[in-house]
C-alpha cells in the first residue's frame, strides 16, 4: 500500500494530463498508451473506459469489450466497485 500511494502521488497528475491530451486528440492509440503507461492510476481506468467507448462507436465491438474488460479489471484491482452500468 505505501508503494501504491507513492506511485499515485508521483504519477497521478502526469497521468491525468496525459489522459486529457489523449481524449482531446481523439486517437485510440493515445488512450491505450495512457492506460499502459500509468496502470495504477484513475487516469488509466478512465482511458480504458474511453477507449472502449470509442471502439464501440466505430463498430469494433470485440475491441470495445476488451477495453471495457480491462477497465473493469483495473477497477477491481484498485479495490473499487463497479457501478450498475
Amino acid at each position: 500500500e505505501p508503494g501504491r500511494r507513492l506511485y499515485l502521488e508521483r504519477y497521478g497528475p502526469e497521468a491525468r494530463a496525459a489522459l486529457e491530451r489523449a481524449r482531446a486528440s481523439g486517437e485510440r492509440d493515445a488512450l491505450a498508451h495512457v492506460a499502459r503507461r500509468y496502470p495504477l492510476t484513475e487516469a488509466a481506468r478512465q482511458a480504458w473506459w474511453s477507449l472502449g467507448d470509442y471502439e464501440f462507436e466505430l463498430g469494433e465491438r470485440e475491441a470495445a469489450r476488451a477495453a471495457w474488460q480491462r477497465a473493469a479489471h483495473a477497477t477491481r484491482e484498485a479495490g473499487l466497485e463497479l457501478g450498475p452500468g
